[in-house]
C-alpha cells in the first residue's frame, strides 16, 4: 500500500474533506483529492505540514504501514494498563487505611477503658 492511501485511511478517519486538507496544509487547490485519485506521491512539503498538523498521527505509519495509525492510541493503551494499576493500588491502599483507623480507634477504646478501670 502506497502513502497516498494510507493518507487516504486518515483522511476518512478523521473525517475532514480533501479541500479543507488542503487549505489547512496549504497546497494547492484539489492537490489532496488529485494525489489519491491518481494514487500519486505527496511531497515532502506536504507531508511535514500534515505531521506538524496532526501531530497524533504516526509517521511510521503513514511512511512503512507499521504500527498504528495514531500514536496517541498507543499511549493511551499504555497510560490505560498505568490507570488500572494505580486504580487498583489506590483501593489497596484504602482498605489498609480503613484497616488502621478501625485498630487505631480500637486501641483508643481501650485505652479509654483501661483508664476508667484503674
Amino acid at each position: 500500500m502506497k502513502v497516498v492511501a494510507r493518507l487516504k485511511q486518515f483522511i476518512e478517519n478523521q473525517g475532514v474533506s480533501y479541500n479543507s486538507l488542503d487549505v489547512k496544509l496549504g497546497a494547492g487547490k484539489g492537490y489532496i483529492g488529485k494525489q489519491i485519485k491518481n494514487q500519486g506521491s505527496i511531497g515532502s512539503d506536504v507531508l511535514e505540514k500534515l505531521l506538524s498538523q496532526y501531530p497524533e498521527l504516526n509517521p511510521k505509519w503513514l511512511l512503512t504501514g507499521k504500527g498504528q495509525m495514531l500514536t496517541q492510541n498507543e499511549r493511551t493503551q499504555e497510560e490505560c494498563q498505568a490507570c488500572v494499576e494505580k486504580e487498583r493500588k489506590i483501593i489497596e491502599l484504602e482498605a489498609q487505611v480503613r484497616l488502621l483507623k478501625e485498630l487505631l480507634q480500637e486501641g483508643k477504646n481501650s485505652a479509654s477503658t483501661t483508664r476508667r478501670s484503674a
